[in-house]
Order: C-alpha cells, then sequence, then structure tokens
C-alpha cells in the first residue's frame, strides 16, 4: 500500500511555471480530501518516474512544459498503465474519480 494516493511530478523542478502550477494541483488535491505528495526534488524526471513506480502511487500526476501549453496535465494509471491527459482546472475532480 502506498503512503498517498497520488503524486504530482513536474518534469523540471526549475521551472516556476510548472512549480506554480503543480502547486495549485496540490492545494486543490488537498482541498478535494487526496492524500497527495508533490515531489519537488531537483532531481531529473527519470529518477522521479522510477522512485513513483518503485513507491507504488496508484496515480502519478505529470506537469511538464508541453502539457501546460495545452493547460493540461497527464494523469497516469499505475494499474492499467493508461495516461490521460486532463485540464488543470479539473485534476481534483478526475483523481477523485479515479480513486474511487
Amino acid at each position: 500500500i502506498a503512503p498517498f494516493e497520488a503524486v504530482i511530478v513536474p518534469i523540471n523542478a526549475k521551472d516556476e511555471a510548472l512549480m506554480s502550477t503543480s502547486q495549485t494541483i496540490y492545494t486543490a488535491l488537498q482541498n478535494a480530501g487526496v492524500d497527495v505528495l508533490l515531489d519537488d526534488r531537483k532531481d531529473r524526471a527519470g529518477v522521479k518516474f522510477k522512485d513513483a513506480d518503485l513507491i507504488g502511487y496508484p496515480l502519478r500526476i505529470t506537469v511538464s512544459k508541453n502539457t501546460l501549453e495545452n493547460n493540461e496535465v497527464e494523469i497516469q494509471i499505475r494499474k492499467s498503465g493508461e495516461a490521460l491527459p486532463c485540464a488543470i482546472d479539473s485534476v481534483a475532480d478526475k483523481v477523485t474519480e479515479l480513486l474511487q
């Protein structure tokens, strides 16, 4: 059993726009009652992804420059391996739905 229901992984922790969006999503998920972790380490994305897989978070929310251009994030479902695009303003609703 994972210590959190979801992890938010900003691809580049040095990018202020990515970190600001990640923090906004983190707050929205906490307010929705989701146990969530924001991986704000300065490590490369591959290291963060590997750690998320090893720990076994049910959902991984990836925030990247590419997804931000479309005002979206990517939600990776561990159980199925499926990756879903999701509008930033509906992440809390989608995550809550996926966790039920």
